[in-house]
């Protein structure tokens, strides 16, 4: 659509929403154009918009005396050292492309040690221990590819997301497979986090435009119990992160089109709600200037800072957030709804009307929250259209691994916003990376390429000789 399209749809949805059907039919008449329920709408209410911006004004007038007022409130992480230095290349693969590489503490007969996971383009996972000693392989036992691979920490089980939308419970003792469908065309991404000791979340995202939360209950694992519910976007989700935040769980997620990032929090009821959405644009009133490829978070001095990888070409950038508190954002759904409701934070939620909403729709009134970048800084990460963002959080070591199309792990300190180290990976793009914290505390990154068909690994420190 055109701009002035774009005005006339805004203003007809305003005169629809506010009742105002005499002025809505003349001014369908004099312009001599129908509009339809949806398919005329944009994202952003006509309301949204004005709203917007007289908050950025009444902004701008209080900070016009201290243009990092925002920035001096929130202290961003600083680089600490050590970090990875050392590369060495691992088991090579022949070859097959790495789809997805995956790190974690695998239980393996009786004992229960940390494996690097790969799931390749031949449909086959291999198991490696952290110095590339292969230690089981499964071939096309699968009926699908593994887009995405996880490991449940300190159980014989894999979490296999498939090309096909399923998911396929692997127990590498047994060799038993439970599956489940996930989502109804491929399956782009997925994070997992236990509940307790034999139950979890998964949340994941398709090309069928669903954020799917699922809960697992592993108390017979030969035996495994599963739910979902969908929350479905309005277009195709770009990534997600997973995480726990004052003590209640919180999904992350950006898609095509849009560079907003819409913040979910699991219910009682096992159920996404769209709590808002987070602008990583101020600059410009307009969400679809870029999109994020992929999300990291950070937790310090109480506060959720989330890092954005955006498609800008020729360079990636980096854009910091921070969260704003969970009750702030439940009362501004309790005074919008206009509804008085006391308890803690899942019962005020449970009484809002979006607590039935299980899709984003054009004319909901989901809050738009401005005013939250912390940073955003050009990474040096060369990429073209057709790039996939990958970047990852250093643990209680602050900062962020960029892996890049050059084959390049670039590691950024936020606080300074500078590129600190730069690993030379592989020749060509990475095609997929995993970051680990040992049980001793070493920094660990592993790399695949695409080109070069090669799997490095990254540490501090030479690495320890294998057990047995």
């Amino acid at each position: 659509m055109s701009i002035n399209e774009i005005v006339e749809s805004l203003i007809a949805q305003y005169l629809s929403e506010r009742g105002l059907k005499e002025s809505l039919a003349a001014f369908k008449l004099e312009l001599n154009r129908t509009f339809s329920d949806n398919g005329d709408l944009l994202e952003e209410r006509l309301y949204d918009i004005v709203e917007d911006r007289y908050k950025f004004l009444d902004l701008k007038k209080a900070n016009e005396d201290d243009i990092q007022a925002l920035n001096n409130t929130v202290a961003l992480p600083v680089w600490k050292l050590p970090n990875p230095v050392i590369g060495e290349e691992l088991v090579p693969l022949g070859s097959n492309l790495v789809i997805s590489t995956t790190v974690g503490n695998l239980k393996l007969s009786n004992q229960t040690s940390p494996c690097i996971v790969i799931s390749t383009s031949s449909n086959e996972l291999q198991i490696f221990d952290l110095n590339g000693v292969k230690l089981a392989g499964f071939e096309k036992v699968l009926k699908s590819i593994s887009k995405v691979v996880l490991i449940i920490e300190d159980s014989p089980l894999l979490l296999c997301g498939g090309m096909d939308g399923h998911l396929s419970i692997l127990d590498v003792i047994t060799e038993e497979i439970q599956s489940f469908q996930l989502h109804g065309r491929l399956l782009s991404d997925m994070k997992y986090l236990p509940i307790d000791e034999s139950h979890g979340y998964l949340v994941s995202i398709g090309m069928d435009n669903n954020v799917t939360l699922s809960t697992i209950d592993f108390t017979d694992i030969k035996n495994i119990q599963f739910s979902k519910s969908q929350f479905r976007m309005l277009t195709r989700p770009t990534c997600i992160d997973f995480f726990k935040f004052q003590k209640h769980f919180l999904v992350i997620a950006n898609r095509v089109d849009t560079s907003l990032i819409s913040v979910f929090m699991v219910n009682d009821g096992n159920e996404l709600v769209e709590l808002c959405r987070l602008s990583t644009d101020d600059s410009e009133f307009s969400s679809h200037g870029f999109q994020v490829g992929a999300l990291a978070h950070h937790i310090t001095d109480e506060k959720l800072l989330i890092s954005a990888a955006t498609n800008h070409i020729p360079y990636m950038r980096l854009i910091t957030l921070v969260l704003p508190d969970l009750y702030e954002l439940i009362d501004y759904w309790v005074k919008e709804e206009g509804k008085d409701t006391d308890g803690d934070l899942l019962s005020k939620l449970r009484s809002l009307s979006i607590n039935q909403i299980h899709e984003q729709q054009f004319t909901n009134k989901t809050h738009v929250i401005r005013n939250v970048i912390l940073s955003s800084v050009n990474t040096s990460a060369p990429q073209d259209k057709y790039s996939v963002q990958q970047i990852a959080t250093r643990d209680s070591k602050n900062g962020v691994w960029i892996f890049s199309d050059d084959g390049v792990i670039r590691g950024l300190n936020l606080s300074s916003g500078t590129i600190i180290e730069e690993l030379k990976s592989h020749e060509g793009r990475i095609k997929s990376a995993a970051a680990f914290t040992s049980n001793d505390g070493d920094e660990l990154l592993f790399t695949s390429g695409a080109t070069d068909r090669r799997t490095k690994r990254w540490s501090a420190t030479p690495p320890r000789p294998s057990s047995g």
